[in-house]
C-alpha cells in the first residue's frame, strides 16, 4: 500500500505465525510446493510501450484503500489488499474468473480455517495456487497453498523473516521458477529502506540470507517492487515520492540499469505498489489519479 517506511504489517486473524526462514521440509503432508523446478528461458520477445492504464472499477471499492495487486500468470486470479471492510485493517482479497475474456467478479476475503487474512502486499503465483503476503505481528512474509482453484488454503507458514543485513521483510516478488525472491526491508546498518534479493537452489530449500538488489542506489530507498521477465525487468517506487519506476538489465548476472518513469505513467505521481506479470506484458498498481482514495489500475504492453 502507499506508505513511506517498511513497517506496516498485519496478522492473520485468530492465528499466529512463527519467525524465521521456511524450509519446505517443514510443510505438512499434502501441503503444496510453491512451484516446480523449471529453469526460465530467455525473454520471448521485444516489449512495446505501456498502454494508458485502465481503472479497474469492478474490483476497486469507493472510499477504501485498495493496494498491492498481483495477478496470476494465466490472468484468472487477482489478489490485493483492502481496508474496505472496516476502513482500518487491510485484508487480502481474491477475485477469480473462468477466463481472461470474462470481467473480474466481486472479490472476497481470503480465509484460512475460517480466519480472514489480515495483511498487505500479496503475490499469487502463476498457477494461482500459492499465495504470499506481508504479515503483521512479526513483519515477515508468509505463504499458503491450495491444491486447486476453489479448494481451501492450507495452514500458512513463514516464507522469509529477518536476515543478517535487514529487518522487516515484506512485499514479496517471487520468480516464475520460485527460486529467486525479491522483497523490501530495512537495512540494519543504515535504517534505510531498500530492496533485497535471495536465491535458492531448489524449491525444497529455504532461502539463504539476502543481499541488496544490484544496481539500485541505497539513497533512493527503492521499495515495494516487482520483478518479471525472468529477472530482467524491475518496477518499484522510491521512498521520496509516490511514482512508478522501471529498470531493466540484459542478464541476471548484470546490475539493473538506470530507472525511468515510463511515458504512460508520467502524468500520475501516485502510481505505487506496481506488480508485473511474470511474462512482463501486464502491470497492476494502485493510484488516486481518478479517485480520492487508492484504486486499482491495469496497463498492458505488446510482446513481439
Amino acid at each position: 500500500m502507499p506508505r513511506s517506511r517498511a513497517t506496516f504489517v498485519l496478522a492473520l486473524a485468530g492465528a499466529t505465525s512463527g519467525c524465521g526462514r521456511l524450509r519446505f521440509a517443514d510443510l505438512g503432508d499434502g501441503d503444496a510446493i510453491v512451484a516446480t523446478d523449471t529453469k526460465p528461458d530467455a525473454p520471448p520477445c521485444t516489449f512495446g510501450a505501456w498502454a494508458a492504464p485502465t481503472h479497474q472499477t469492478t474490483v476497486s471499492a469507493v472510499g477504501a484503500l485498495d493496494s498491492g495487486p498481483s495477478m496470476s500468470g494465466d490472468g484468472r486470479s487477482l489478489v490485493f489488499a483492502s481496508n474496505r471492510e472496516d476502513a482500518v485493517n487491510l485484508r487480502i482479497y481474491l477475485s477469480e474468473r473462468a477466463s481472461t475474456a470474462d470481467p473480474w467478479p466481486a472479490p472476497s476475503v481470503v480465509t484460512i480455517s475460517s480466519n480472514e487474512i489480515l495483511g498487505d502486499d500479496p503475490q499469487i503465483t502463476d498457477d494461482g495456487l500459492t499465495l504470499m503476503w506481508t504479515t503483521a505481528s512479526n513483519a515477515v512474509i508468509a505463504t499458503s497453498s491450495r491444491p486447486a482453484r476453489g479448494a481451501p488454503w492450507s495452514a500458512f507458514h513463514t516464507l522469509l523473516g529477518d536476515g543478517v543485513l535487514y529487518t522487516g521483510a515484506e512485499a514479496p516478488s517471487l520468480s516464475a521458477d520460485a527460486h529467486t525472491l525479491y522483497f523490501t526491508a530495512t537495512a540494519r546498518s543504515t535504517g534505510l529502506i531498500d530492496m533485497y534479493v535471495t536465491t535458492r537452489v531448489s524449491t525444497a530449500d529455504g532461502f539463504p540470507d539476502a543481499s541488496p538488489v544490484p544496481g539500485l542506489d541505497p539513497a533512493i530507498q527503492a521499495q515495494f517492487g516487482s520483478v518479471g521477465v525472468h529477472g530482467l525487468d524491475l518496477v518499484y517506487q522510491e521512498q521520496s515520492n509516490y511514482q512508478f519506476y522501471e529498470a531493466t538489465r540484459a542478464t541476471t548476472s548484470d546490475p539493473f540499469g538506470a530507472a525511468l518513469v515510463p511515458s504512460a505513467f508520467a502524468f500520475d505521481d501516485t502510481a505505487v505498489d506496481a506488480s508485473l506479470s511474470s511474462d512482463g506484458t501486464t502491470l497492476w498498481y494502485c493510484s488516486t489519479i481518478q479517485s480520492s482514495d487508492y484504486d486499482l489500475y491495469e496497463s498492458t504492453r505488446p510482446c513481439t
